[in-house]
């Protein structure tokens, strides 16, 4: 059974990824995440609101097993590696706890499948003022205005 698993980063730091639901199976995650997102509701996660208007982006994560055996396994191989470059480096040290010991670190694993379940229109970038930054909008709209405006100028001339 595939496990399901939501990240979230909110518009004053887009690139920080929460995890806000895991362990979800494809019915859950409908009902808890997709539903209230396609209607443009606030989340509830554990009492707490997470503002649809606030959230910047969004990604679905599957994996085959539960997050915490998930993320043990990262913590492993995250650790070896550190090992291996302290092993094998001339001085330079690296210290760190490495990966897998945040359920935010979910993202690592797994895989994205927020497209099979969030629509471009559904997508938080897609929304409000996201949707008029979008570079292929901006890119289309832009050739598009730029033609118009040489056949309105070649007419007049």
């Amino acid at each position: 059974m595939p496990y399901y698993h939501v990240l979230v980063a909110a518009t004053a730091s887009p690139e920080k990824l929460e995890c806000i639901l895991w362990d979800l199976d494809r019915k859950a995650l409908r009902k808890r995440f997709i539903k209230p997102l396609s209607k443009s509701r606030d989340i509830v996660v554990d009492g707490r609101i997470v503002r649809r208007s606030e959230i910047a982006v969004v990604r679905i994560q599957e994996t085959d097993d539960s997050s915490d055996p998930v993320l043990k396994k990262l913590q492993e191989t995250s650790w070896a590696a550190i090992e291996r470059f302290n092993r094998q480096s001339q001085g330079a040290v690296l210290i760190s706890a490495g990966d897998g010991h945040s359920r935010d670190d979910l993202h690592m694993v797994g895989t994205d499948v927020t497209s099979t379940f969030l629509a471009p229109d559904l997508s938080p970038t897609w929304v409000g003022g996201g949707f008029w930054t979008n570079p292929w909008l901006v890119t289309v709209g832009g050739g598009l205005l730029v033609i118009g405006i040489a056949a309105l100028l070649a007419h007049l001339l």
